[in-house]
């Protein structure tokens, strides 16, 4: 019911560039509604054009509208009633609203212009108690058949009106994800199933402050495509940093049980800010991370940040030609580090951890691959370089320095230094952000595509490691699948067939077929092979029930996990060869946080 689009053009009179939008909306009885809203030397200029009517021969045809400020009408913004009358010829006052009529053209289309007046300049106030923010409308016209006047309303929606932004807020576009600038407008694009609108935030560059600076509530008619919500957003100066504001609701019921805000999940930077608890005046307060908006660079037109790299030339310089390692599978030996600032989620991979040791955690990382350098070790398996409750967010760093900056930074000197960066991610964490009932419905697979697709293609990762893998193949209702889409879809993907993908599943009573031909791989994922860490772990602790075979066959490459026994020899399963799994090498009492995985060998 909604195909919208905003573009920037020139205004060739005035040699100036002026933001037009573009609406398509479709009526409660198949009414067609083309909306045009562009600014005009006397405020905005809007034109709505009638289509598919099926009026009343000689019945008049009108428009009634009304204008309101905020995001979805929360103030009214009323006009003075000679201020009505010029926005269109023969407007009237009808109570709380005006009727203007429409003019029919011979093909049978009715249109008219609305001229509405600024009332602050286009731009976006405090408070925005004085800007016309919104004009809201309902056609009106005697239904041929019917024989009653009706009001047209949006088809499918429980809004009794149409309400089209004006100056601050336009529908956007809903790609790509995230934030991106173009001028002093910034794109925003969610995805997310929810039916509830999302609001959007915004704070100042301050970041102290005890709330948001504004909020922005999304009209499901204009600012939502398929599972996508997005908006563009006419951004003051002073604002930085933004976050959505997402309803929470019992999967139960479908009741909404309060709200939540949570940073951009395609967001690249954070930062922190303080929320007030309890009754105003309180003072208790809760910090939480949000997102920075893209910054502006010089007048080149670029994106980025100020200064980036002034300080490292030869870093900058090198970063083009830079790329994924591609180390051989065969030869893997994978260091772990858990880098997290929660309490008690620090490791003891050499008393490395950014909180206790009280330095940057991105230092922590270089100073373990200096550590490490010369020891036999190819790749670092990091967690804590992301903030888990977002897809592609980088968590702050201490020096001050943008996170996006600096984990580029880190990836260059570890490639310089042939290592590669492996990033490890939770999947009960990615469950969280997309905010999906399981990971292979349609919306969770497109954003951990896109989001992986963005993380190589920005910082050139070298691989993604997924803790609590056997959710990759899950289903609703957590039906276990034998061939899950979201795995051969990362599988087949162009932009990742030069990184590494490895599954770590909680046990593999979990995985399809419990695990008996592994974690579904199509000839690409690692995983981690779990059976030596059981039977080495029964070696050490002796008794009476240890299997000196299975010992032997788990030092000699653990042939059962990838082949199978049958007329008296190995067989390969699917073309999977002993190289895509992983040994825990450095300990055999399960998983702690931090260790080294080394890769089968192939003989």
């Amino acid at each position: 019911s909604l195909e919208a689009a905003a573009r920037l053009a020139d205004d060739q009179s005035g040699n100036r560039q002026h933001h037009q939008q573009q609406y398509r909306l479709l009526g409660s009885r198949k009414e067609r509604l083309h909306v045009s809203v562009a600014e005009s030397p006397r405020g905005w200029s809007v034109m709505i054009r009638l289509e598919n009517v099926s009026a009343k021969e000689g019945e008049a045809v009108a428009l009634r509208w009304w204008t309101f400020a905020g995001a979805r009408g929360e103030k009214a913004a009323a006009l003075a009633e000679n201020c009505a009358e010029e926005a269109c010829e023969g407007t009237k006052v009808a109570g709380n609203a005006f009727v203007s009529p429409f003019t029919r053209s011979d093909s049978g289309a009715y249109s008219l212009e609305l001229v509405l007046p600024r009332r602050g300049g286009g731009g976006m106030s405090a408070d925005m108690a004085d800007d016309i923010a919104h004009l809201a409308f309902n056609p009106t016209y005697v239904h041929r058949r019917e024989a009653k006047p009706v009001l047209s309303s949006p088809s499918g929606s429980l809004q009794s009106f149409f309400a089209v932004p004006l100056g601050c807020l336009s529908s956007g576009t809903p790609f790509p994800l995230g934030a991106h600038r173009q001028g002093t407008w910034v794109n925003l694009a969610l995805v997310s199933p929810a039916t509830s609108p999302p609001k959007v935030c915004f704070w100042e560059s301050t970041g102290a402050r005890d709330g948001a600076s504004f909020k922005l509530e999304l009209d499901s008619t204009v600012n939502r495509t398929g599972d996508v919500w997005h908006c563009a957003v006419r951004v003051p100066p002073n604002i930085t940093a933004y976050a959505f504001c997402l309803s929470e609701v019992d999967p139960a019921n479908g009741y909404k049980l309060g709200e939540r805000i949570t940073p951009d999940p395609f967001g690249d930077d954070m930062t922190e800010v303080r929320l007030q608890e309890g009754e105003a005046g309180s003072e208790s307060f809760r910090p939480i991370f949000v997102s920075l908006l893209p910054p502006p660079s010089a007048e080149s037109g670029t994106w980025g940040a100020e200064g980036e790299g002034e300080d490292d030339p030869e870093w900058l310089s090198t970063w083009e030609a830079d790329g994924p390692l591609e180390h051989m599978l065969s030869k893997a030996v994978i260091l772990e580090m858990d880098l997290r600032k929660e309490a008690g989620d620090g490791i003891e991979a050499g008393d490395i951890d950014g909180e206790a040791a009280g330095i940057d955690i991105f230092e922590a990382v270089e100073s373990a691959a200096m550590e490490f350098e010369d020891s036999g070790v190819t790749a670092l398996a990091v967690r804590g370089l992301l903030n888990e409750d977002t897809l592609t967010g980088v968590t702050p760093s201490q020096s001050g320095a943008l996170g996006s900056t600096e984990i580029k930074r880190l990836v260059s000197r570890l490639h310089q230094m042939d290592l590669e960066l492996i990033l490890e991610v939770d999947c009960l964490k990615l469950l969280s952000a997309t905010r999906a009932a399981h990971l292979n419905e349609g919306p969770a697979v497109q954003a951990l595509k896109e989001s992986l697709r963005f993380l190589v293609s920005e910082y050139h990762l070298d691989g993604f490691c997924f803790l609590h893998a056997e959710k990759l193949t899950h289903g609703e209702f957590d039906t276990v699948l034998d061939r899950p889409r979201v795995v051969e879809d990362l599988c087949s993907d162009p932009t990742l067939q030069s990184t590494k993908l490895i599954a770590v599943p909680f046990g593999n009573h979990l995985l399809p077929r419990e695990g008996l031909r592994g974690f579904p791989h199509w000839g690409k994922w690692m995983e981690l092979n779990s059976r030596f860490t059981e039977d080495m772990q029964a070696l050490y602790e002796g008794g009476s029930e240890v299997d000196l075979t299975r010992v032997s066959m788990r030092l000699t490459g653990s042939a059962d996990l990838f082949q199978q026994w049958e007329n008296g020899s190995f067989h390969l399963f699917a073309e999977r060869s002993p190289c895509h799994g992983l040994n825990s090498a450095s300990f055999a009492f399960g998983r702690s946080g931090g260790g080294v995985l080394q890769g089968t060998p192939a003989d």
